[in-house]
C-alpha cells in the first residue's frame, strides 16, 4: 500500500512534472533518486522485517541539512560513505546555485527524454551514475493503472478564464 501511495502522491507526479518541462523544451531539469540504504536514514524507523533497510521518503535530507549529524557521529552511525555523500550533496547544490548545473564535469546530465523508459536521472548512492527510466513502475502505475480504478486525476477541467475567476457552478452561494 505504501508503494501505491508513493507512486500516486510523490514519484509519479514528479515524473510528470519532469516530462512536462522536457516537452516544453526546458533543458535545465535534473532528476535524481536516492538509493543508498544508510543507517543514517534509518534512525527512528522500526521496520517489521529483520535486515530490511529501505530508503525512506526524504532519506537524503540528513545529508543535505545535517539535522542530527553531530548526534549520529557520537553514536557511530556516520561512516566514510555518509561523509562522501554529504559532500556530494553540498557540492551539487552549490554548483547548481552558481551555474544552473549540479555537476561541473557534466556527470549529472539533464533530463532530455520524456518517455517512460527513457527519462534520465542520477542514481545517488556510493556508486553514482546516470540511468534511464526514472521511477518507471511508479509512473506507469500513476499514468496507466490508477486511471482504470479511479479515473483521470487530476481531472482535466477546462480553465476557460486562466484561473482568475472561479466558475459559479463550482461553489455554493447563499
Amino acid at each position: 500500500m505504501v508503494d501505491v501511495e508513493t507512486a500516486y502522491a510523490f514519484t509519479g507526479p514528479t515524473g510528470q512534472d519532469i516530462m512536462y518541462h522536457v516537452l516544453n523544451n526546458n533543458s535545465n531539469v535534473y532528476a535524481y533518486e536516492f538509493t543508498y540504504p544508510s543507517l543514517l536514514s534509518q534512525v527512528g524507523h522500526k521496520w517489521l522485517f529483520p535486515n530490511y533497510y529501505p530508503v525512506p521518503h526524504s532519506g537524503e535530507l540528513g545529508y543535505v541539512w545535517f539535522g542530527n549529524w553531530d548526534n549520529y557521529l557520537k553514536q557511530g552511525i556516520v561512516n566514510a560513505t555518509d561523509t562522501e555523500l554529504a559532500n556530494f550533496f553540498g557540492e551539487s547544490w552549490a554548483n547548481f546555485i552558481k551555474t544552473g548545473k549540479p555537476s561541473t564535469d557534466n556527470s549529472w546530465a539533464p533530463a532530455t527524454m520524456a518517455s517512460l523508459t527513457g527519462m534520465e536521472y542520477m542514481d545517488i548512492n556510493p556508486n553514482r551514475q546516470m540511468r534511464q527510466g526514472y521511477r518507471l513502475l511508479d509512473r506507469a502505475q500513476l499514468n496507466r493503472i490508477m486511471p482504470i480504478w479511479v479515473g483521470q486525476y487530476p481531472q482535466n477541467i477546462p480553465d476557460y478564464n486562466n484561473g482568475s475567476i472561479v466558475p459559479s457552478n463550482l461553489y455554493k452561494t447563499n
